[in-house]
């Protein structure tokens, strides 16, 4: 039987949602929603508090409380502001930042007494598990279980608990998993909060308290058979309460942390403080540790973040080079080891940039995310760490403001693998929509063509449709496309909490900022590229490198109104809506 994903699946975005709206009746339904989603007995949860651990502390005090989503502690009416449910257990969460963890903090006084709240907490890290489909645009989807946490610290993979679990599809509906899964679930969390009871008693902290917990819990877990004996033998006991009862007893047990376990668990979480001592290089506050293998760029990135740091700028690599006059890698850096920074590849999607030390590192390497390196993590804050990075479809974006207007954008064109280093930068050129068309593989500069034109607005395939002013046969005035690149609650191409701007906005950060040169639209801000378009006739590209472009949201008669930049002209004019031209996305 398809079943949600037991857990509580938030889908997390750059920036506000709107608010949901809805009665007091509907806001006590969806807490309610929430906590069964959860798995947890409501006798047993008195609150459950979602936040991002901003200080790396595993709570969620301070300023972090005023932008936590209390799911039975918040007023009904002050709970449609910070969460949106958009489907069967899957809410959207508000002024999300990728570079801290997520913090879900639940509450079991009679369990947990060392502290006065009965408070107690799981870790996840900030990148996504995939995505959902909504609104007809793939959304980062992240789980917050106490098994996803589990994953999070590297104890287990997915597919290590697949057969417990299942497996999720792009519309949120899990099939595949354990018979009575409930009742599993229900073991973890009682056992989970005794341990925390046992931990805390001793002296942990409540960073202390998750990591130790968290991963001793998944060390038993393993040794149990999670991968295959456990499922296997739930399967089998086909709904029997006493079969079940003879697995589950056994491994509740096994859950339980012991005494002399906790003192164990105590002395590793005290040296791991210990190993976290820091050294000064090149002006820049540098953690001495580092893992003991290589990892993937998104290893790396976790693996700092989880230690309350962050992945270098390439700049800071370099910096770091130079002053060891380019010389064996100085004191604290590997030989013939590559370090990833935080800045993603050029004309390469899916890949960052880094360096190796006793290399020439002014001139930076780039390898594919699934590649290996090391992270050497810097602890100070750079220019850069409040700009938030905003993950879509594989490419890591960074929102940047308007002097002229103060509003968000994107850095660079919906596609583009890297930021433009010229105006004819080809790897910052982005994907060419045809006007209002959703991202459905037109956009691509390699797809094929069709002349062909799509009867629906909504449902063209897959392929840039020519021999036609407009692309499809429907919505004839442009309206309904104008809703769905316009309205950021119902935006097809643009991140979450983003949309295309209207022409008005894009006359504003241009043509009325004295921007009306190529050269002038690569050094503004938005660092706009030469990209030309593509031709709505016969699919070709044209004045690629000798004019910018770029698509606004506003129809006008049978047409839409574009930006376009050349060597003597620049103007809002009218275009076909067959044509190819990038899209730059504007926070709303």
């Amino acid at each position: 039987m398809k079943k949600i994903l037991l857990g509580l699946s938030v889908i997390l975005t750059i920036g506000f949602i709107g608010c949901g709206g809805g009665s007091s009746e509907e806001a006590k339904a969806l807490q309610q929603r929430i906590l069964k989603a959860m798995g947890i007995s409501p006798t047993m949860l008195m609150t459950a508090t979602v936040c991002q651990d901003t200080n790396f502390d595993g709570r969620c005090l301070g300023e972090k409380s005023e932008r936590k989503i209390s799911i039975s502690g918040d007023s009904v009416e002050t709970i449609w502001q910070k969460v949106t449910k958009i489907a069967e257990d899957t809410f959207f969460m508000d002024d999300y930042n990728p570079k801290y963890p997520i913090l879900l903090i639940l509450e079991d006084k009679d369990r947990v007494t060392y502290n006065a709240t009965g408070e107690f907490g799981l870790s996840f890290n900030s990148f996504t598990d995939g995505t959902l489909e909504y609104n007809n645009t793939a959304i980062p989807r992240k789980e917050l279980s106490i098994l996803q946490s589990m994953i999070d610290l590297k104890k287990f993979t997915k597919e290590d608990i697949e057969a417990v679990r299942g497996d999720m599809d792009s519309n949120g509906v899990v099939t595949g998993s354990m018979r009575d899964i409930d009742q599993f679930y229900k073991v973890l969390m009682d056992d989970f909060a005794i341990n925390v009871q046992t931990l805390g008693k001793i002296g942990l902290t409540p960073n202390q308290i998750i990591n130790g917990n968290t991963k001793e819990m998944a060390d038993e877990l393993l040794l149990y058979g999670i991968k295959d004996t456990l499922p296997n033998g739930m399967n089998n006991c086909n709904g029997n309460q006493e079969c079940i009862d003879n697995i589950l007893k056994p491994l509740s047990t096994e859950l339980l942390i012991t005494y002399e376990e906790a003192q164990a668990i105590k002395k590793e979480q005290e040296s791991k403080d210990v190993d976290e001592e820091t050294q000064e290089i090149a002006g820049i506050t540098w953690l001495k540790a580092e893992p003991d293998g290589y990892l993937g760029w998104q290893e790396a990135n976790s693996w700092c973040i989880e230690r309350g740091y962050r992945l270098p700028l390439m700049s800071e690599l370099i910096s770091v080079w130079e002053a060891n006059d380019g010389q064996i890698s100085p004191e604290g850096f590997k030989k013939d080891t590559f370090y990833w920074s935080s800045e993603n590849a050029q004309n390469e999607p899916n890949a960052h940039q880094g360096c190796a030390m006793d290399a020439d590192c002014s001139k930076p390497d780039q390898w594919g995310d699934s590649g290996y390196g090391h992270p050497k993590c810097v602890a100070e804050a750079s220019e850069e760490e409040d700009i938030a990075y905003i993950n879509y479809n594989g490419i890591s974006y960074k929102e940047v403001k308007s002097p002229h207007t103060g509003k968000t954008w994107l850095d660079r064109n919906l596609g583009a693998s890297n930021l433009c280093t010229s105006s004819t930068d080809s790897g910052c050129y982005g994907d060419y929509y045809q006007w209002g068309r959703d991202t459905d593989g037109h956009e691509k500069p390699n797809s094929a063509i069709s002349s062909i034109q799509a009867q629906s607005y909504y449902s063209a395939g897959d392929k840039f449709i020519i021999e036609n002013s407009d692309w499809t046969e429907g919505d004839e005035t442009g309206g309904s496309r104008n809703i769905s690149w316009g309205n950021v609650e119902h935006n097809t191409i643009c991140p979450v909490g983003y949309r295309v701007p209207t022409v008005d906005e894009l006359k504003a950060e241009t043509i009325d900022a004295g921007i009306t040169s190529i050269s002038a639209a690569f050094d503004s801000f938005l660092k706009l590229p030469s990209v030309g378009f593509r031709i709505s006739y016969n699919g070709n590209f044209h004045e690629q490198g000798e004019v910018t472009s770029v698509w606004s949201s506003t129809p006008d008669g049978s047409q839409a109104k574009s930006l376009g930049i050349g060597p003597d002209f620049f103007e809002l004019s009218n275009s076909d809506r067959a044509i190819g031209l990038p899209v730059r996305c504007i926070k709303d």
